[in-house]
């Protein structure tokens, strides 16, 4: 019996049916609370930090989850819809191909490896470039996983223009070394 399989009779009541649903749900909430406020404060407070968990503000082990993926303010709400529709249709289709209890886990492993490397390699706490994508890195890595299931997959961007999901994949794994070269080089 596979690993994961002991694992999820064991440990099956952690899984949390619709989690990407939950937490892009979440997301979209702490956007518009900062774009209705005009400030960053609050996502200040919930972004990993290595220094900042060590002064006892635990709850930024997880809380970074929920940081959106664009920056609030009112000409990001296209933007924030479309990754919150997105996001959730490939979470939708993950979980249907893994099961509740499988993402769930994928993503817990996620935040675990996010943690670690917030304190291997830790960045100064500011809203701009790879330190703010880091709650984006796990819709990410669900994009990559549908595109190794379903790489064939056709997405419409914009209603018009088919795109298969691989080639998505590829562009958005570009674009993570794109920005995660830069940031190591400028800081």
């Amino acid at each position: 019996m596979p690993l994961v399989d002991r694992l999820e009779r064991k440990f099956g009541w952690i899984a949390v049916p619709g989690i990407v649903k939950t937490i892009m749900g979440l997301q979209a909430l702490v956007w518009l609370l900062c774009s209705f406020r005009g400030d960053n404060d609050l996502l200040l407070k919930i972004l990993v930090h290595k220094e900042s968990i060590l002064n006892g503000e635990v709850w930024r082990l997880f809380s970074f989850v929920i940081t959106p993926p664009v920056e609030p303010g009112s000409n990001g709400i296209i933007f924030m819809l479309f990754a919150v529709i997105f996001s959730i249709f490939l979470g939708s289709m993950l979980e249907s191909i893994w099961g509740s209890f499988r993402l769930t886990l994928y993503l817990i492993g996620g935040v675990v490896c996010i943690v670690i490397a917030e304190f291997f390699i830790p960045f100064p706490l500011q809203l701009t470039g790879f330190h703010s994508m880091r709650s984006f890195l796990l819709i990410e890595s669900i994009l990559f996983a549908c595109a190794v299931y379903n790489p064939h997959y056709t997405v419409r961007l914009f209603g018009i223009i088919p795109v298969k999901l691989f080639w998505i994949a590829l562009f958005a794994g570009g674009m993570l070394v794109i920005n995660a070269i830069s940031n190591l080089q400028f800081g």
